[in-house]
């Protein structure tokens, strides 16, 4: 039998099992016919071929040698003592926790599935890789969807004229966000602010930037151990203004991005179908499923925002002992929400501590600073105004607004329906009151 030469192999395929040695002999190309010269007491067994060109060595452990971590990396010195110009080697496996078809629901996988394991502790730390979601992962996601907060998110955007960055972009630098970002103790943070303060820009542009820090994680196929959900309460929709439907969008946020999570919500969905969401008890039975998936041991950091909880007419004090609850019951969940400054809501999350709040109205002046950018960029938008016109009616704004967004809004959007010549009168008599400014508008005369 011919002798085959030790240094022409680049690849070492690690199989201590004889089960993992066969399927892994399979993905040859070719087999080399011969044996390597072994020394005395080297009982080993290594068998060779080519993948792609690569010059491959499959080995395994001896027959009757018992297996584990040791006697595994005992096998990889080997390996690399007598094969001298190894590029890299692998250790492959037969996908351990995989298949579990005694959990509820059954996790499979299948061909063209990939595990990667990193283990933590006592968690095997497994990473699935295009594990798809099932039919029964989709229908339970349809049933459970009322809404997709990511279209929400779009929609305002769209709404309010999109995200200005330079009238945002100072709460990512606040110290009560860094902390909030930073300090694993630092679990809950509340923007509280009276109306028009642009509150939900604000969460708008920490997502925006939670996203970006999560996308430059990513890898190919992989699924996060660093998720973020969020939902936006609009008190004007029945479909976005209860306690039930914001635990319904964080849970079908999460499931989307992480389907592993979706176990949690099958256990329950399986056996009630889609009258877990509807029923009486649906607030309760969400609630049990959203703690399971924030506290899953595959995650290693959720980002919760929730925008204008004083807009959840339905069960916003279940909401807020849900919030307060596993802000102490799960260590790796950071939660953000906002609301206008409502008395009950403070009493609820003063659990939280007193840091937890970052008040519009003491930041008043980067709230202003943040209105001048904005009146800025509105004025320039508008195209019948010559430069002078525009300082003038930018100056009186500015002395007007008092730091609130939704004036500025209104404001300009009354100016698009006003021939240049009548501008600066319209914003003369322009009260500073954001109530008059709304029956202003209401109520307005047509000028022409």
């Amino acid at each position: 039998m011919a002798e085959l030469d030790p240094e022409l192999y680049t690849v070492a395929w690690l199989a201590p099992l004889k089960i993992e040695a066969q399927a892994a002999l399979h993905m040859l190309d070719k087999k080399h016919q011969g044996r390597f010269r072994m020394g005395r007491g080297n009982d080993y067994v290594f068998q060779a071929g080519k993948i792609y060109g690569h010059y491959v060595i499959v080995t395994t452990l001896p027959a009757g040698q018992e297996y584990g971590t040791g006697s595994a990396a005992a096998l990889a010195s080997q390996v690399k003592k007598f094969f001298p110009n190894l590029w890299f080697g692998l250790l492959v496996g037969v996908a351990a926790g995989l298949p579990n078809l005694t959990q509820s629901p059954p996790r499979d996988i299948r061909l063209n599935d990939v595990l990667v394991g990193l283990p933590t502790g006592k968690s095997a730390g497994l990473i699935t890789y295009d594990l798809d979601l099932t039919d029964e992962d989709k229908r339970c996601l349809e049933h459970l969807r009322t809404t997709d907060p990511r279209d929400d998110k779009k929609r305002i955007e769209h709404t309010k004229g999109g995200l200005l960055r330079d009238s945002s972009d100072w709460i990512l630098e606040h110290r009560d966000f860094q902390r909030w970002h930073d300090d694993e103790e630092a679990r809950l943070l509340w923007i509280k602010g009276d109306p028009g303060k642009g509150k939900t820009m604000l969460l708008i542009a920490i997502i925006d930037e939670l996203e970006r820090q999560l996308e430059q994680l990513k890898r190919p196929h992989q699924q996060f151990t660093t998720v973020l959900s969020y939902f936006f309460c609009q008190g004007t929709n029945s479909v976005l203004n209860n306690a039930t439907a914001v635990l319904r969008g964080l849970i079908y946020l999460l499931g989307v991005r992480n389907p592993s999570l979706l176990s949690h919500l099958r256990k329950r969905y399986d056996i009630a179908g889609s009258k877990l969401f509807e029923d009486a008890n649906a607030f309760f039975a969400l609630s049990e499923i959203l703690g399971g998936m924030l506290r899953d041991s595959s995650l290693s950091r959720v980002y919760i925002v929730i925008d204008a909880l004083d807009e959840c007419e339905t069960d916003l004090s279940r909401l807020l002992k849900f919030i307060i609850h596993n802000t102490a019951a799960s260590p790796r969940v950071n939660w953000i929400v906002s609301s206008r400054n409502r008395p009950e809501i403070e009493q609820a999350l003063k659990p939280a501590g007193q840091n937890a709040g970052l008040s519009l109205e003491l930041n008043a002046d980067s709230v202003s600073d943040a209105v001048k950018k904005y009146i800025d960029f509105k004025i320039s938008k508008l195209p019948t105004l010559d430069d002078n016109d525009k300082v003038q009616v930018r100056d009186i704004m500015r002395q007007k607004a008092n730091g609130t967004f939704l004036w500025v809004a209104l404001v300009v959007q009354r100016l698009e329906n006003v021939k240049s010549w009548h501008v600066l009168k319209v914003v003369e008599e322009m009260p500073a009151d954001l109530e008059e400014v709304y029956a202003r508008m209401i109520n307005r005369p047509k000028i022409t």
